[in-house]
């Protein structure tokens, strides 16, 4: 009944991968990127309305929040994409209510 949450969760961790990829080839854009779409996926899983379905979402979630530190972990990446990370995860904040743990 619902395949597709397995679905989404393989995505996110293919997204992952290929930022992690795209952060060794030097490829910020392109890493960033990868993530954004992680976050819209992670956004997506939630809509069934079901415990299941917020479960993967929150899955999706912690899944892209290790991509994004590996991102800027090395501070490899420019001022602009650090604050388009932080608009983003702002914006997904307010969207889902995924308080992120200080």
């Amino acid at each position: 009944r619902l395949p597709h949450l397995a679905k989404f969760r393989k995505c996110t961790r293919i997204l992952r991968i290929k930022s992690n990829i795209d952060k060794e080839k030097g490829q910020m854009d392109e890493a960033t990127s990868g993530v954004f779409d992680g976050l819209a996926i992670a956004k997506a899983s939630k809509n069934d309305n079901i415990l299941i379905s917020d479960l993967v979402s929150t899955a999706c979630y912690y899944i892209m929040l290790k991509g994004i530190h590996n991102i800027i972990k090395d501070n490899e990446i420019s001022e602009e994409e650090y604050k388009k990370l932080y608009e983003k995860l702002t914006q997904t904040r307010k969207d889902q209510s995924f308080n992120i743990v200080n």
